[in-house]
């Protein structure tokens, strides 16, 4: 999903998964909230150790569609 497309189509309640890099592993977190103006949107995230942090996504980030039938985990 392109970096645009994502950060339109995010929502609270969403969760994110973020790809490993060369440096880090892959993680995902649910969206507790989007920030910042149209265009330049990031979101507030609470990851899954607990930790919550702002990010910004890149290409290859993917946003999972909370699922209300299944709760706050993703499907």
């Amino acid at each position: 999903m392109r970096t645009e497309q994502l950060r339109t189509a995010a929502r609270r309640g969403d969760w994110i998964r973020v790809h490993a890099t060369a440096h880090t592993a892959p993680r995902q977190g649910r969206i507790m909230a989007v920030e910042g103006p149209p265009g330049h949107e990031c979101f507030r995230v609470r990851w899954e150790d607990d930790c919550e942090s702002l990010f910004v996504p890149a290409d290859g980030d993917c946003v999972i569609r909370r699922n209300p039938y299944l709760g706050n985990r993703p499907d």
